[in-house]
């Protein structure tokens, strides 16, 4: 997950962004870790999970923390599940401020990620896993056919872009 989403920090390490603070609490260096549990409304989101659920967030490491959630070490059964749908929940809400929706209170949010578990659980889907598709071989094109790779930038404040083949 480190540098998967794009969080302010992942922007300007990319050079997309000039700046990376957190807009909803002014830290420098905006990341999904910090969003997820660093940030005042992360805090808030998780205090409230911990009454409304009992789901209490274990230390986590900044780099290793979407593995260490689903290792059974650290946390219960359940807890991964809420994590992970907080996590979201977390990430929407940071994505709906920075685009001027209106925002949902705290508790709302933990009630609303605890029902949607409730439901998820409830669905009882089945547990059979099916098997990975193993890699095709790569194949000669069959005749008249033309493969195009490209790639594009585009700068949005200067309205210039370039691309290739």
């Amino acid at each position: 997950m480190n540098g998967f989403l794009p969080s302010k920090g992942e922007l300007k390490r990319r050079h997309v962004a000039r700046e990376d603070y957190c807009e909803g609490c002014g830290v420098e260096g905006e990341s999904l870790y910090h969003v997820a549990f660093n940030c005042t409304f992360a805090t808030q989101f998780w205090r409230a999970a911990k009454e409304i659920t009992g789901c209490k967030v274990p230390v986590l490491h900044p780099q290793t923390w979407a593995r260490d959630i689903l290792s059974s070490y650290l946390c219960s059964e359940k807890d991964p599940t809420i994590i992970v749908c907080g996590v979201w929940s977390l990430w929407s809400g940071r994505n709906n401020r920075r685009h001027g929706k209106v925002n949902r209170n705290t508790n709302a949010a933990v009630k609303h990620d605890a029902t949607m578990i409730e439901d998820l659980i409830c669905l009882q889907l089945p547990t059979q896993i099916k098997p990975a598709r193993g890699r095709c071989p790569w194949q000669k094109l069959e005749v008249g056919w033309c493969k195009v790779n490209s790639d594009a930038a585009f700068v949005s404040e200067s309205l210039l872009g370039t691309g290739e083949w």
